[in-house]
């Protein structure tokens, strides 16, 4: 029952933000995902990759920027941290293509 209520509020929703430590398995497991733009801030937390030769990672704050219909299964449960995920007809239609660039860096 809560992924169906996660999905609904997906579907009826522009933006949807999150503390990463409530945030529910059902969303980040929700196909509705995709459709949205994902800044993960984490603070005071490892990254959620490694750099292979990097030695051990060191905590501290990290941003990652996701976009729409990426594959995207870090493991961001639990975490400390936030969750700003918004679909793109939140965007001007001007503004999209250069967030889209912004997105892919």
């Amino acid at each position: 029952m809560i992924k169906e209520e996660v999905t609904d509020e997906l579907n009826n929703s522009l933006i949807y933000i999150r503390n990463l430590a409530n945030c529910p398995p059902s969303y980040l497991n929700d196909p509705g995902r995709k459709e949205f733009f994902e800044v993960v801030w984490l603070k005071n937390e490892y990254p959620l990759h490694a750099i292979k030769d990097e030695g051990q990672p060191q905590k501290g704050h990290w941003i990652y920027l996701l976009p729409p219909y990426r594959v995207h299964q870090l493991n961001k449960a639990g975490k400390k941290g936030v969750l700003l995920s918004f679909k793109r007809d939140l965007l001007d239609e001007e503004a999209k293509e250069f967030s889209l660039d912004v997105f892919k860096i």
